[in-house]
């Protein structure tokens, strides 16, 4: 009886010292991958062993390694997939920066357009338009300065009553507008009185302001001051109209329009103030200077009729 319980005494001790030599095995081969492969795809885990007791479990390049009490090598049925931290999740590839530039542009397009058609519809609305009959109101009591219609279906704007108390027509809608709170230069009309007057004639002094700054023509040519210096001396107050917004600097009306308002070439008759603001409205706003503010123009035009 001892014998047998020194041989298996024996054998026990034998198949400790090949687990013990196998674990080192391991160890080693561990320890090799990773030094070699940085510890990439070596890794724990805990998993629920034959005995019922946690018992590690090594996987080495998605090959499971499972210690139990027949094999220290016996390996799994199904390839672990080796666990990934966060920083080695694949990422989802970003957009390229013009793809998403080209997205946003057709976005803010579509919104743009989507403004301008509404705008439309409602001016269409306080002109009367009937599609079926194709009528319309062409005169607006109420229209201010500066306001932007649709053309008409005879490729006419809407006009303003010459005889209410803001006698100035509006601009074409096919022309460029700029919307409020849009990045641009606040246009104004500046118009004062020229002596009394007579019935039916009313000459008149005239100016535009971009932002802060006014632009006149004198003997001087384009001059350029802040406020509404060329308006002082008047006996009346000038009236100042907003016109509308524009994306043309101050500085590129006087580069464009010097060319032509220069320096002792003002006219009293044919090349005045007036003809200076209308002409720097139409390359501000493609807008007009109202006939009403250009009394001087009808004397000279009567001054040139043959005797």
């Amino acid at each position: 009886m001892l014998r047998n319980m020194s041989l298996r005494v024996q054998t026990a001790e034998q198949v400790l010292l090949e687990l013990r030599q196998a674990h080192l095995e391991m160890r080693k081969q561990q320890d090799e991958v990773l030094r070699g492969r940085g510890g990439g795809q070596v890794g724990k885990l805990k998993s629920e062993g034959l005995t019922g007791k946690p018992e590690a479990l090594l996987f080495i390049h998605g090959q499971a390694i499972l210690p139990d009490h027949e094999s220290t090598h016996r390996r799994c049925a199904e390839p672990l997939v080796p666990w990934r931290s966060a920083a080695e999740e694949p990422s989802v590839p970003e957009k390229p920066a013009e793809e998403a530039e080209a997205e946003d542009g057709t976005a803010e397009g579509q919104v743009s357009e989507e403004q301008q058609k509404r705008e439309e519809e409602e001016q269409r609305k306080l002109i009367g338009y009937n599609e079926a009959a194709k009528t319309f109101k062409r005169f607006r009591p109420d229209f201010k300065c500066g306001s932007r219609v649709p053309l008409l279906p005879d490729e006419e704007v809407v006009e303003c009553d010459r005889l209410s108390v803001t006698p100035c027509c509006s601009a074409p809608a096919a022309l460029q507008t700029l919307y409020p709170g849009a990045a641009g230069y606040s246009i104004e009309l500046a118009a004062s009185k020229l002596g009394p007057g007579f019935p039916g004639f009313q000459a008149y002094h005239t100016s535009v302001k971009v932002d802060d700054l006014e632009y006149s023509f004198s003997g001087d040519g384009i001059v350029i001051g802040r406020g509404l210096p060329s308006h002082v001396r008047m006996a009346d107050k000038p009236q100042v109209l907003y016109m509308g917004l524009t994306r043309i600097s101050g500085e590129d009306l006087k580069e464009q329009l010097g060319r032509f308002f220069k320096r002792g070439t003002y006219d009293l008759l044919r090349k005045n103030c007036n003809s200076f603001t209308d002409c720097a409205l139409f390359f501000l706003l493609d807008s007009r200077l109202d006939p009403g503010y250009r009394g001087l123009f009808g004397v000279m035009w009567f001054a040139d009729l043959p005797a």
